[in-house]
């Protein structure tokens, strides 16, 4: 570190840069040192005088090019005082770069190259920059003294010598060539890394000096030459001789390039020779007018031919014969356009007439003339290859079950059919979505093995049904999709989906096992315009699920209405999902009274959703929808808490509450799943209820079921203290009998025929059966939508047990059946 002069000001001056003048600083960095470095390219295949001609020729480039990017980037370099520079030294500083760079490039320029050469040769180039750095900065002349940080000089050294070492590397030694893709492009790393190298010196030994101003020095004056002076002067003199090199290294390269491809062609073709009597791959050597001169032993019997049979005959007899009038314009064009390399893959027919697949290589040989000679090529066997591209395309636009198309694919048609629509508009066309009846009945009770062979089956029957230039497609599951191609109206898809439904119900033999099947049929005309396949295939979908609901074996063609109601539907499933998110139900109670004491004995809980928009929403406006999406269980685990909670605090508050019961609905969903005795268990312990006290309510169709779970878990929650009935019974036809190997303590006479008493005289007589039939099975029996005194009346002279409706009342919130219990009410 140079220590500051006594006269000296001890703050440091303030540099600044031009940024414009830093990047031509790199550009011409970059530029001049590609010239340099591809005229040191001719080094290594030279000797003589040649070979010292090119490496000085290169050495004074690579000088020039560092000494020209030092004063570009010194006239980017602005301090607040005057700078000139001593021309003795700056002329040293050039000659000093050249005989540095001189030294390296002939160290690196040896063949075989070796790391220590390469490594030698980097430290020299990049002494070469370090050296003419500091000399010319040993020329600067200004009134301040500089103080430079040797850590930060020493870390710029390092890095410009790795930065030339590896600009070297690229340049000369074989390993680059492996890694480097082309000849230019090692060229292009090679100058990138050299300027880099030579830039990077330069402003960080710049950053590693302070100018502090000098009064002695401010008053000595200045006899150097201007730094822009010098600047402009030396950049136009070294531009004029990198001109000229560039000049020299274009005409030394087209003549290496003559000798290197003379040499290199009587080498291949000695090479070419060996390889062509002893490789393991088809060689065929064509003429010019396209007849085999010569081949291989392997081509001969890789075709089943002697190798006299295939020579002087036409080369495209060895070629299949949809691939022949393509491929012979393909020879052509490569004769005509001296195409010497090129790369085909085609199909070879053998002397049996069994097809392969091969990988074709084709050099041209161009005689001295530049005209060709003769087409060798290399045929190699992809048979297998492309028997799996084959087969990997079938997977992935076909189903691996029936070999239909998938919905890629059937997405891929219909938008074909869609764009051909809009060009032509008498075109029309259908999407029909099938959906299969109670398939996953017949899955889950014969075997999915069973269930995939019906699948396949059911695939060969909907191509039968079809046109050839109709598409039919399995979506997934019991799913598929039709695609009728070019229809005359509505009338023609109507045809068709009567057809589907009459063949699909003849009953299906699958390993002697008969079965029975129908499909639902949503269909989607083309008439509606539609810009998007997934448009069309979802509206289908919509009416597929309209017709489902109508019952099986249907069909139904979309309309916009349909569409609305699919939106209103998600919108309700949406809505729901938050509805539980923030707790938007509510419970309310209705009273069940005894008969022979017209006394309250409980209620019944009833969900309401409180909704933000719509107000008070009874369960039927949500309660399908809540099970078909499955939300249905978390609705239940809360009214089943909410509801034992809400009457132990009516116990606890109450003397008239202590022996009420609270029943509760128990849907189909929330029933079948397995540890649901163990989920009451848990409320009824979180909320002190006496089990004795909860009454659930099962749907008779649930329970109906011939299924040994559902016996065991009612037996479970018999022996739990649980009491049980049966809900809307009657709606379901179910046998009173079959209720007598099931713990039932009661069942509900639905109000579907309690509120026609009175009015429909078959509607009393099935209430008074059910009642009958009850009592002599011990059942109490609870009738509800009670809505008249006359209904009530009859109840009673029929000994029915319980009774609920509006007549009594309707669902209360909490507070109202504490004031209600209170009263002390009877009927």
């Amino acid at each position: 570190m140079v220590v500051k002069d006594i006269t000296s000001i001890s703050t440091a001056l303030s540099a600044t840069y031009d940024l414009r003048l830093v990047v031509l600083s790199l550009v011409v960095a970059i530029i001049s040192s590609y010239t340099a470095l591809d005229m040191a390219g001719q080094v290594p295949v030279t000797q003589g005088t040649a070979r010292k001609l090119w490496l000085s020729g290169s050495a004074i480039a690579l000088g020039i090019s560092i000494w020209v990017m030092h004063f570009i980037a010194m006239l980017a370099y602005e301090l607040p005082i005057p700078i000139t520079y001593d021309i003795p030294t700056t002329l040293l500083s050039l000659l000093v770069a050249i005989a540095f760079c001189g030294i390296g490039l002939s160290t690196a320029s040896q063949r075989p190259l070796r790391w220590l050469p390469l490594l030698t040769g980097g430290i020299f180039v990049g002494l070469g920059i370090i050296t003419m750095h500091f000399t010319a900065m040993w020329g600067m002349q200004l009134g301040a003294m500089p103080v430079y940080n040797p850590q930060f000089i020493i870390f710029a050294g390092a890095f410009t010598i790795f930065m030339s070492t590896s600009a070297l590397w690229l340049a000369f030694h074989a390993s680059a060539e492996r890694i480097v893709s082309s000849e230019s492009l090692g060229k292009v790393g090679s100058a990138l890394f050299a300027g880099v190298a030579i830039d990077a010196l330069h402003y960080l030994g710049m950053m590693a000096v302070d100018y502090y101003p000098s009064i002695k020095l401010l008053t000595q004056g200045s006899t150097g030459i201007d730094r822009f002076v010098l600047a402009i002067a030396t950049g136009t003199a070294s531009l004029s001789i990198l001109l000229l090199a560039s000049v020299g290294s274009y005409f030394g390269q087209r003549l290496s390039a003559k000798i290197a491809n003379a040499e290199a062609l009587k080498e291949s073709e000695e090479r070419y020779q060996k390889l062509f009597d002893f490789a393991p791959d088809a060689y065929f050597a064509i003429a010019a007018d396209g007849t085999l001169k010569s081949v291989n032993n392997y081509a001969a019997e890789y075709l089943g031919y002697d190798k006299q049979e295939l020579i002087g005959q036409p080369a495209l007899m060895t070629v299949y014969e949809a691939d022949r009038n393509w491929m012979q314009e393909w020879m052509e064009s490569i004769f005509r356009e001296k195409i010497t390399s090129s790369e085909v893959e085609l199909r070879k027919v053998c002397k049996d007439g069994s097809v392969l697949w091969v990988r074709e290589r084709n050099q041209l040989v161009i005689d001295n003339e530049g005209e060709p000679i003769e087409l060798h090529a290399i045929c190699r066997d992809i048979t297998e290859r492309k028997q799996a591209e084959e087969e990997l395309l079938q997977n992935a636009f076909h189903d691996a079950l029936t070999g239909l198309p998938n919905r890629a694919l059937f997405l891929d048609r219909l938008e074909q059919a869609i764009q051909h629509a809009k060009r032509y508009q008498n075109y029309l066309f259908a999407v029909l979505f099938l959906d299969l009846d109670r398939f996953k009945v017949i899955n889950d009770s014969l075997g999915h093995l069973l269930g995939d062979k019906l699948l396949v089956a059911i695939a060969s029957r909907l191509q039968e049904c079809l046109r050839p230039t109709d598409t039919v497609a399995r979506l997934g599951g019991d799913e598929f999709t039709i695609l009728l191609d070019g229809i005359q109206d509505a009338s023609d898809t109507i045809r068709v989906a009567e057809r589907i439904e009459q063949v699909l119900s003849l009953p299906f033999e699958i390993e002697e096992q008969q079965i029975f099947t129908s499909a639902s049929i949503g269909i989607a005309l083309s008439a509606t315009n539609y810009d998007q396949p997934e448009a069309l295939l979802r509206n289908a979908d919509i009416a597929m699920y309209r017709a489902k609901n109508q019952g099986v074996g249907r069909y139904e063609i979309f309309n916009p209405a349909m569409y609305t109601k699919a939106v209103a539907r998600l919108q309700l499933e949406t809505d729901l999902r938050n509805a539980i998110e923030r707790q938007e139900f509510i419970v309310q109670y209705q009273p069940i009274i005894s008969l022979q004491t017209g006394k309250i004995t409980g209620f019944e809980a009833l969900i309401r959703w409180q909704h933000p928009q719509y107000g008070l929403q009874n369960p039927d406006r949500f309660i399908a929808t809540a099970e078909e999406t499955g939300m249905i269980t978390r609705l239940c685990q809360w009214i089943f808490y909410t509801a034992c909670y809400q009457l132990c605090q009516w116990q606890r508050q109450l003397a008239e509450a202590k022996d009420l019961i609270i029943s509760i609905n128990l849907s189909g969903k929330q029933f079948s799943q397995p540890n649901i005795v163990e989920q009451i268990q848990q409320v009824l312990q979180q909320t002190n209820l006496i089990a004795s006290h909860l009454r659930l309510e099962i749907v008779e169709g649930v329970i109906m079921e011939e299924n040994d779970s559902i016996s065991t878990k009612l037996l479970q929650l018999r022996d739990l203290g649980v009491q049980l009935s049966i809900d809307d019974f009657g709606i379901g036809y179910s046998s009173l009998a079959r209720l007598y190997h099931f713990p039932i303590n009661g069942l509900k006479i639905d109000r579907s025929f309690v509120s026609r008493i009175g009015v429909e005289q078959a509607s009393a007589e099935i209430v008074e059966t059910i009642i009958t039939l009850a009592h002599k099975l011990n059942i109490d029996v609870t009738a509800e939508g009670v809505e008249t005194p006359a209904q009530l009346a009859y109840l009673r002279t029929l000994e029915c047990e319980y009774a609920q409706g509006f007549f009594i009342s309707q669902s209360l919130n909490a507070e109202q059946v504490k004031a209600l219990l209170k009263s002390n009410p009877q009927w």
